[in-house]
C-alpha cells in the first residue's frame, strides 16, 4: 500500500509539473511579437505607424549596423569623436534603413525613433540615460534625415550610455484605433 500511495504521489507530481511547464509555454507563445517580453529583431525590416502630435502613415525600418564597446570606440574615433567613454559608459552606434511606405509630407526620420526617449536597456524597462555623441562619418544624425513618401534615407545616432544597459533595445511608440497607445519594440541582441 505504501509502495502504491509514493507512485501515486510521484505520478501526481510528474503532471502538475508537465501542465505547468506546457502553460507557461502558452502563455509565452501568446504573447505578440513586437512586445517587451518577445521584441523583434532590429536587423529585420518591420512595418511600423508613424505618429507624432497625428498619424502620419507607415514606415519600413532595419537596423543595418550595430557596434558597441570596443568595435563603436574604433569607429567613432575614425570619426571625429575625441573622448574615450570614462568609467562604466559605453559608446553606441547604430545605422538605421529607414523606408518611408505610405504617408502625405515631409517627415523627419526621428519622428520614427526618437534619440530623447525610444533607447532602452536589454531587458526593455529602463529608459537610458543617453548622451548623443557627434560622428563625422558622412550619414545624417535621425534628427537631420527628413524623407517625404516613397523616399529611403540611411541615418544613423550615436550615443554614449552606461555599460550594463547593453544590447540596448528601443520603442516604436504610438496609438490605435481607439486613441489607445501601441508600443513597438525591438532588440539589438544579434
Amino acid at each position: 500500500m505504501k509502495g502504491n500511495f509514493k507512485k501515486i504521489t510521484l505520478l501526481l507530481l510528474m503532471l502538475c509539473l508537465i501542465t505547468s511547464n506546457t502553460l507557461s509555454v502558452q502563455v509565452q507563445a501568446a504573447k505578440a511579437n513586437g512586445s517587451k517580453e518577445r521584441p523583434y529583431s532590429a536587423y529585420k525590416s518591420r512595418v511600423v505607424d508613424i505618429y507624432g502630435a497625428r498619424y502620419y502613415g507607415k514606415a519600413k525600418i532595419k537596423l543595418i549596423d550595430y557596434k558597441d564597446g570596443k568595435e563603436a570606440l574604433k569607429y567613432l574615433k575614425k570619426n571625429g569623436v575625441k573622448k574615450k567613454p570614462k568609467g562604466s559608459k559605453e559608446y553606441v552606434y547604430l545605422k538605421f534603413k529607414v523606408e518611408y511606405i505610405y504617408g502625405e509630407e515631409l517627415i523627419p526620420a526621428d519622428l520614427i525613433i526618437t534619440p530623447y526617449s525610444s533607447f532602452f536597456d536589454s531587458e526593455c524597462d529602463i529608459q537610458l540615460k543617453a548622451k548623443e555623441v557627434k560622428c563625422k562619418d558622412g550619414i545624417p544624425d535621425l534628427i537631420e534625415a527628413s524623407m517625404y513618401p516613397g523616399e529611403i534615407v540611411i541615418c544613423k545616432q550615436a550615443i554614449l550610455v552606461d555599460s550594463n544597459s547593453l544590447p540596448i533595445t528601443y520603442g516604436i511608440f504610438g496609438y490605435d484605433n481607439n486613441g489607445e497607445k501601441t508600443e513597438t519594440w525591438f532588440t539589438t541582441e544579434k
